[in-house]
């Protein structure tokens, strides 16, 4: 079975996604030190230790999209220091669209 954040994703006018969402820090969803380097030798610096894989999305997405990208990403996955290179990389004009706190509870 191949992953397919190790694949670049193919070219297309717009994007509109929900990726899943991974605890980096969970054993049972970790990135293993062997996809982390897949996931730096491919995308370089703009991959820290602790990006997110939703974040991994955003930036494959940003790649493949002609015009447009629509995701859903937790706000947190995009506040940490390892997704500061993601957020440079996300061309004008972005936006953020948050829901208030608790609507999913």
């Amino acid at each position: 079975m191949a992953n397919a954040l190790l694949r670049r994703a193919p070219f297309v006018d717009t994007i509109l996604t929900n990726p899943p969402f991974l605890n980096r820090l969970r054993t049972l969803t970790a990135v293993d030190a062997e996809l982390a380097a897949q996931l730096k030798a491919r995308l370089g610096n703009t991959v820290g230790p602790y990006t997110d894989v939703s974040v991994v999305f955003l930036l494959d997405c940003l790649n493949a999209a002609a015009r447009r990208v629509g995701i859903v990403l937790p706000a947190s996955a995009c506040a940490t220091r390892d997704a500061e290179a993601a957020r440079a990389a996300c061309p004008p004009p972005s936006f953020a669209w948050t829901l208030p706190t608790g609507c999913f509870a």
